[in-house]
């Protein structure tokens, strides 16, 4: 089996390549411009965020989570 995520890239990059559908719904619901919860956002995540903590089953949370600290 190949390793997760490859070594050249970050987990989260690699995350979110494997779920670009998911990181086009969010960006799209964003630029909507109203402040939406997270539970507003479909979950189409193709790869589920690995976490045994507290981001655990939290597919929506991470792409918003990136795009915040990329502005």
């Amino acid at each position: 089996m190949d390793a997760y995520p490859p070594p050249n890239l970050s987990y989260t990059a690699t995350w979110m390549a494997a779920n670009d559908r998911l990181r086009e719904h969010v960006l799209h619901r964003l630029g909507e411009g109203a402040p939406l919860p997270t539970d507003t956002f479909e979950d189409c995540a193709v790869v589920d965020w690995a976490s045994t903590g507290w981001t655990a089953g939290r597919n929506v949370e991470r792409p918003r989570s990136v795009t915040r600290r990329l502005r």
